[in-house]
């Protein structure tokens, strides 16, 4: 048997108080953890080819982080394009990206190469005899916030759900001591609302613990899939987590009852670098708007961020700096017949599922180069709203222009 695969898992160490993206509206530190956070890594080898899918219990994985770990690695023999990196996106992770608002926190960048480091070096020591296979399922625990509502405005798990991906996708790897379970699907992890001032991981921590103990010996890993503009129709306080990770898990655990095997007969990785169109003069102009328009009543930090975005874009463009581009990148891993899509940034529903359409198994968002921020599709430029007009500025970006999601699908194409 050609194929192995070995799992770990590392938890992050954190010391309370600690930034997460909450601190953005409310300025606390987060100071109670409710779960524990952790980096998790699955590795698998076939032939000479020895690659990593890692999750990362966090908000956003910079492009910079993803290229020192696959450096990293190659010391423990993985390929660096065989390595992918992602976040499960959880709001209420301890963050180290540069977001508005957030303090930078280089020690816990640190601390995140650690565990992850150690988590690989012990999924490489577990790597024995393994075979794939693979099943699917719907489940519409999720909604489309643009079309629908956001959170506030919808908390019923009967609401309907809009343009989502409902897919739940196991990929699993079957070892003769216990199942390795990838379990993907697209949701904001953003259930657990009612105390911003915590640590968690949401509903995908909540989902692996799940899952892991229904079926003891087996390991769980969770990939977030394309959801920049899908919810979980509920949230509350982190009890609510607990009843999405059961709604979901048993969906997973239903599924794994009627996998699929996979013949493995060659593997392909594939890292294709992008660029992000960025328009600089829409991007001037609310800039120079927002600057001479009324601030935001009681919303002193945001405000404050806002401002500080506006004068570094003007400041920028007055020295010459503006970008030309914003990098990126997508990713191909295939084993056998099953491919892997990774997209960046926070891509929309509607452009995981134009490379499922395109022959994708499986589309990973917040993946590599998730500091991009969101990647809306045309029509959400035409519409306007928080994902295409704001958001960007908490990311410290440029705007883009609106056929980037289309340069997104072109590319992810290309490499199918």
């Amino acid at each position: 048997m050609k194929l192995k695969a070995g799992f770990a898992r590392e938890e992050l160490k954190i010391d309370l108080p600690f930034p997460t993206i909450y601190s953005k509206c409310g300025g606390e530190l987060a100071d109670t953890m409710v779960s524990p956070v952790y980096s998790s890594v699955t590795a698998w080898e076939y032939e000479d080819t020895r690659g990593a899918f890692v999750t990362l219990d966090l908000l956003s994985v910079p492009c910079s982080f993803t290229g020192r770990l696959r450096n990293k690695l190659k010391d423990l023999q993985f390929a660096p394009q065989a390595v992918l990196v992602s976040a499960t996106h959880t709001h209420t992770a301890p963050t180290f990206v540069r977001f508005r608002g957030c303090q930078e926190t280089e020690p816990f960048l640190k601390e995140i190469t650690r565990a992850t480091l150690k988590a690989a070096e012990r999924a490489s020591k577990d790597l024995l005899p393994a075979r794939l296979y693979h099943g699917k399922t719907d489940c519409f625990l999720n909604v489309n916030r643009r079309e629908i509502g956001r959170v506030g405005q919808v908390n019923d798990v009967e609401a309907p759900s809009g343009e989502v991906d409902p897919e739940v996708v196991v990929l699993c790897f079957r070892k003769e001591k216990g199942d390795i379970l990838l379990v993907n699907y697209a949701g904001h992890p953003l259930t657990t609302t009612g105390k911003p001032r915590i640590i968690s991981a949401d509903y995908p921590g909540a989902l692996v613990k799940y899952v892991e103990e229904q079926r003891p010996g087996s390991r769980c890993q969770f990939l977030q899939g394309a959801s920049g503009n899908v919810n979980i129709k509920i949230h509350g306080e982190p009890e609510v987590t607990g009843k999405v990770a059961e709604i979901l898990g048993n969906k997973v655990l239903e599924t794994t009852e009627k996998l699929k095997e996979i013949q493995v007969d060659k593997v392909d990785a594939v890292v294709k670098k992008i660029n992000l169109p960025l328009d600089i003069e829409t991007t001037l102009k609310e800039a120079k708007d927002l600057l001479a328009g009324e601030e935001v009543p009681d919303s002193p930090l945001f405000n404050q961020a806002m401002k500080q975005w506006a004068e570094e874009a003007i400041e920028a463009a007055r020295s010459g700096e503006t970008p030309n581009f914003a990098e990126a990148e997508i990713q191909k891993v295939s084993l056998g017949s099953f491919s892997i899509i990774t997209l960046p940034g926070e891509p929309f529903v509607e452009t995981g599922k134009a490379l499922k359409h395109a022959g994708a198994n499986l589309t990973v968002g917040y993946a590599n180069t998730a500091d991009v921020g969101y990647i809306p599709t045309r029509e959400a430029f035409e519409e306007g709203g928080y994902e295409p007009d704001i958001a960007y500025r908490w990311y410290g970006i440029w705007k883009y222009r609106p056929d980037v999601e289309s340069i997104v699908v072109k590319n992810g194409r290309d490499i199918l």
